[in-house]
Protein backbone atom coordinates (compact mmCIF):
# COMPACT_ATOMS: atom_id res chain seq x y z
CA UNK A 1 0.00 0.00 0.00
CA UNK A 2 1.30 3.41 -0.95
CA UNK A 3 0.44 6.43 1.11
CA UNK A 4 1.10 9.85 -0.36
CA UNK A 5 1.04 13.08 1.60
CA UNK A 6 0.44 16.36 -0.15
CA UNK A 7 3.16 18.76 0.80
CA UNK A 8 2.38 22.44 0.75
CA UNK A 9 4.88 24.55 -1.11
CA UNK A 10 5.27 28.10 0.19
CA UNK A 11 7.41 30.46 -1.88
CA UNK A 12 8.21 34.15 -1.47
CA UNK A 13 7.68 35.92 -4.78
CA UNK A 14 8.73 39.32 -6.11
CA UNK A 15 7.15 40.57 -9.35
CA UNK A 16 8.85 43.25 -11.43
CA UNK A 17 7.94 45.13 -14.61
CA UNK A 18 9.99 45.21 -17.83
CA UNK A 19 12.23 47.93 -16.33
CA UNK A 20 13.02 45.76 -13.32
CA UNK A 21 10.93 47.88 -10.93
CA UNK A 22 9.10 46.11 -8.13
CA UNK A 23 5.35 45.74 -8.75
CA UNK A 24 4.38 43.34 -5.97
CA UNK A 25 5.76 40.92 -3.42
CA UNK A 26 4.38 38.32 -1.08
CA UNK A 27 3.85 34.63 -0.43
CA UNK A 28 2.58 31.99 -2.82
CA UNK A 29 1.13 28.82 -1.31
CA UNK A 30 0.26 25.99 -3.68
CA UNK A 31 0.23 28.39 -6.63
CA UNK A 32 -2.00 31.06 -5.02
CA UNK A 33 -1.31 34.32 -3.21
CA UNK A 34 -1.32 33.72 0.53
CA UNK A 35 -0.37 35.74 3.58
CA UNK A 36 0.78 39.37 3.51
CA UNK A 37 1.29 41.10 0.13
CA UNK A 38 2.47 44.50 -1.05
CA UNK A 39 1.83 46.21 -4.41
CA UNK A 40 3.79 49.23 -5.63
CA UNK A 41 3.23 52.33 -7.75
CA UNK A 42 5.67 53.03 -10.60
CA UNK A 43 7.56 55.45 -8.29
CA UNK A 44 8.11 52.47 -5.93
CA UNK A 45 5.81 53.84 -3.21
CA UNK A 46 3.53 51.23 -1.65
CA UNK A 47 0.17 51.15 -3.48
CA UNK A 48 -1.54 48.57 -1.25
CA UNK A 49 -0.83 46.06 1.48
CA UNK A 50 -2.85 43.34 3.08
CA UNK A 51 -3.56 39.63 3.40
CA UNK A 52 -4.50 37.02 0.86
CA UNK A 53 -6.13 33.69 1.60
CA UNK A 54 -6.61 31.11 -1.15
CA UNK A 55 -5.71 33.72 -3.78
CA UNK A 56 -8.33 36.26 -2.61
CA UNK A 57 -8.02 39.43 -0.55
CA UNK A 58 -8.83 38.79 3.10
CA UNK A 59 -8.76 40.65 6.40
CA UNK A 60 -7.62 44.29 6.60
CA UNK A 61 -6.13 46.20 3.64
CA UNK A 62 -4.57 49.65 3.13
CA UNK A 63 -4.41 51.59 -0.16
CA UNK A 64 -2.07 54.53 -0.84
CA UNK A 65 -1.60 57.30 -3.42
CA UNK A 66 1.73 57.50 -5.31
CA UNK A 67 2.69 60.26 -2.82
CA UNK A 68 2.44 57.73 0.03
CA UNK A 69 -0.73 59.28 1.47
CA UNK A 70 -3.34 56.83 2.76
CA UNK A 71 -6.42 56.80 0.48
CA UNK A 72 -8.60 54.10 2.03
CA UNK A 73 -8.54 51.14 4.36
CA UNK A 74 -10.93 48.37 5.19
CA UNK A 75 -11.94 44.74 5.44
CA UNK A 76 -12.10 42.04 2.80
CA UNK A 77 -13.84 38.71 3.10
CA UNK A 78 -13.53 36.11 0.33
CA UNK A 79 -12.17 38.83 -1.96
CA UNK A 80 -15.07 41.24 -1.37
CA UNK A 81 -15.18 44.56 0.48
CA UNK A 82 -16.96 43.92 3.79
CA UNK A 83 -17.81 45.77 7.00
CA UNK A 84 -16.50 49.31 7.60
CA UNK A 85 -14.20 51.11 5.15
CA UNK A 86 -12.54 54.46 5.78
CA UNK A 87 -11.84 56.89 2.91
CA UNK A 88 -9.48 59.85 3.28
CA UNK A 89 -9.49 63.32 1.70
CA UNK A 90 -6.39 64.87 0.10
CA UNK A 91 -5.89 66.71 3.41
CA UNK A 92 -5.39 63.35 5.14
CA UNK A 93 -8.56 63.75 7.20
CA UNK A 94 -11.33 61.17 7.19
CA UNK A 95 -13.78 61.96 4.40
CA UNK A 96 -16.24 59.13 5.02
CA UNK A 97 -16.73 55.77 6.67
CA UNK A 98 -18.92 53.32 4.77
CA UNK A 99 -20.31 49.87 5.53
CA UNK A 100 -19.97 47.30 2.72
CA UNK A 101 -21.31 43.85 2.01
CA UNK A 102 -20.17 41.88 -1.06
CA UNK A 103 -18.45 44.93 -2.63
CA UNK A 104 -21.62 47.04 -2.37
CA UNK A 105 -22.43 49.91 -0.01
CA UNK A 106 -24.76 48.26 2.44
CA UNK A 107 -25.47 50.02 5.71
CA UNK A 108 -24.39 53.46 6.80
CA UNK A 109 -22.10 56.07 5.29
CA UNK A 110 -20.80 58.70 7.70
CA UNK A 111 -19.57 61.85 5.91
CA UNK A 112 -17.06 64.05 7.72
CA UNK A 113 -15.77 67.61 7.56
CA UNK A 114 -13.06 68.76 9.95
CA UNK A 115 -13.32 65.48 11.92
CA UNK A 116 -17.06 65.96 12.56
CA UNK A 117 -19.96 64.01 11.09
CA UNK A 118 -21.89 66.32 8.74
CA UNK A 119 -24.16 63.79 7.05
CA UNK A 120 -25.30 60.19 7.48
CA UNK A 121 -26.54 58.16 4.55
CA UNK A 122 -28.02 54.68 4.48
CA UNK A 123 -27.51 52.24 1.59
CA UNK A 124 -28.89 48.89 0.51
CA UNK A 125 -27.09 47.11 -2.34
CA UNK A 126 -25.38 50.37 -3.47
CA UNK A 127 -28.67 52.30 -3.51
CA UNK A 128 -29.16 55.23 -1.14
CA UNK A 129 -32.33 54.73 0.89
CA UNK A 130 -31.94 57.42 3.53
CA UNK A 131 -30.08 60.61 4.39
CA UNK A 132 -29.73 62.75 7.53
CA UNK A 133 -27.94 66.09 7.82
CA UNK A 134 -27.24 65.92 11.54
CA UNK A 135 -26.83 63.40 14.31
CA UNK A 136 -29.87 64.55 16.31
CA UNK A 137 -32.14 64.02 13.31
CA UNK A 138 -30.59 60.59 12.77
CA UNK A 139 -31.03 59.70 16.48
CA UNK A 140 -34.73 60.56 16.37
CA UNK A 141 -35.31 58.01 13.58
CA UNK A 142 -32.64 55.37 14.27
CA UNK A 143 -30.72 53.56 16.96
CA UNK A 144 -27.13 54.76 17.38
CA UNK A 145 -26.13 51.13 17.97
CA UNK A 146 -26.78 50.61 14.23
CA UNK A 147 -23.59 52.56 13.59
CA UNK A 148 -21.46 50.06 15.50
Amino acid sequence: MTVAYAQQEKVYQKNTNERGELESKGWILNGEKSGYWYTYHSNQQVASKGHYGNGRKEKYWYFYAPSGMLLKEGHYKLGNMEAWWVFYAKSGQVECKIQYRNNAKNGYCLRYENDKIVKIEKFEADTKIGEWDNLKEFESENNLKDLL
